[in-house]
């Protein structure tokens, strides 16, 4: 770094700049997929000249760049056939008895269900009860409907099946974000003398990545869903079993595609200054170059990500009736109406259920931002002060100072544990 100077403060990868370019140069690209979309073009435009009888020199260019990208698999109907059935699947153990091989057909993962298959029945201290065994294995088909959840035909991998009723993921995630980028660059240099050169350089660029997550999922008895018994989504049926046999609550792994995807979007921005002296000079048989400088870096990360809140999840689905109105309300509403004001129940028993009110209210946004400032200054000096029978020995020393500091603001503190106070039904591992 000390021989390199500035250029070395982005992990030494150098450039090479053209300081005595002249004229006008640019180009421009368009590109589209045999699709019609992804469509993607970028132009840039560079320009220098010099000035005072060639003793200055400026250049300046900029690019912009933008690639559509591919918002989801819908795009691309080999991969959304018939409800979006995977056509391919890495499965096996890596084994010589089940390879890694690759599983085509309607692939599917057997351990959850868009509606919510039902894999615990809990008694009121939290434990299995084998009296609700009956309910297990079962799903919802849509808000009302209860049927056997069927497993699919065997792939040698546990969870994933041919067919069945289980999931093939979130059809809505982005094959490929979009990316928007602008970069600019200047650069202006003057010769105060033969020897010494002053120059001032400047860049800035910024890219903003959008693409579409998987949708929320919560599967398994570890994170799957828990429902109370009392919830007045329950179909009569169910809530008439779980009464019957003395379960106080069903556990649902579900995933949730009637939750809209999350939306993520990444802003990358970054400039840099710098100015300096430079020159070269004869001491005895040596030509020497030095030069002195001073950069300033500034770069800055921000993410925006929108997705269920967990808090306001676990209490929007915890649904009781109101004894004093009848309406369903969140029972958080009842014990502790200030501490999630305006909480809108959610159904997810059967998969299409949740109102859009109730995912409004359970959606929220996350967000941090982190800048990264750098000062530098720093000297460097070389040249080849004397020679061997083996040729010159070159010669360098230099020296810089570097300031650092680096801020990351976030809308939460992300060493301060959730507060779940007031909820139940949220898993130990939330």
């Amino acid at each position: 770094s000390a021989v390199y100077g500035a250029d070395a403060v982005s992990g030494v990868v150098n450039f090479v700049l053209d300081k005595e370019f002249e004229g006008l140069k640019g180009t421009a690209s368009y590109g589209i997929t045999d699709e019609g979309d992804a469509r993607n073009y970028k132009f840039s435009i560079a320009g220098g000249t010099s000035f005072a009888e060639g003793r200055g020199h400026v250049l300046g260019s900029f690019e912009h760049f933008y690639s559509a990208g591919l918002p989801s698999f819908r795009d691309r109907p080999y991969l959304f056939p018939d409800n979006f059935q995977n056509l391919y699947y890495l499965g096996g153990q890596g084994t010589a008895a089940n390879p890694y091989r690759n599983i085509q057909g309607n692939v599917k993962n057997s351990t959850v269900a868009y509606g919510g298959l039902i894999v615990g029945a809990l008694d009121a201290a939290g434990a299995n009860n084998p009296a609700g065994a009956g309910l297990l294995n079962n799903y919802f088909v849509d808000a009302n409907t209860i049927a056997p959840f069927v497993l699919g035909a065997p792939t040698g991998t546990s969870n994933v099946r041919i067919g069945g009723d289980g999931v093939t993921g979130s059809p809505d995630t982005s094959l490929t974000p979009s990316l928007r980028t602008n970069q600019a660059f200047g650069y202006a240099s003057y010769d105060l003398t033969d020897g010494v050169t002053a120059y001032v350089r400047g860049s800035w660029a910024k890219s903003v990545n959008i693409s579409t997550t998987a949708n929320d999922n919560r599967t398994g008895t570890g994170l799957g869903i828990k429902i109370f018994s009392g919830n007045p989504f329950l179909p009569d049926a169910v809530q008439s079993a779980m009464t019957s046999t003395g379960t106080d609550s069903i556990i649902l792994s579900r995933w949730n595609s009637d939750i809209p995807a999350g939306h993520l979007e990444f802003s990358n921005t970054a400039w840099t200054v710098a100015a300096g002296l430079e020159g070269k000079f004869s001491a005895g048989e040596s030509d020497w170059r030095w030069n002195a400088y001073y950069i300033h870096g500034d770069a800055r990360l921000r993410m925006n990500q929108t997705s269920p809140e967990n808090t306001k999840f676990y209490a929007a689905l915890d649904a009781v009736e109101d004894p004093v109105s009848g309406n369903t309300v969140c029972r958080v509403t009842l014990t502790n109406p200030s501490l999630y004001p305006g909480c809108v129940p959610i159904n997810v028993i059967g998969e299409g259920s949740p109102t859009a009110d109730a995912i409004n209210y359970i959606t929220g946004l996350s967000q941090y931002r982190t800048v990264n400032r750098l000062d530098e200054a720093g000297v460097n000096i070389g040249g080849s002060p004397f020679s061997t029978w083996a040729g010159p020995v070159a010669f360098s020393i230099g020296a810089d100072v570097r300031w650092q500091s680096l801020k990351q603001v976030s809308n939460s503190n992300p060493v301060v544990p959730v507060d779940f106070t007031g909820l139940r039904g949220v898993p130990a591992s939330a």
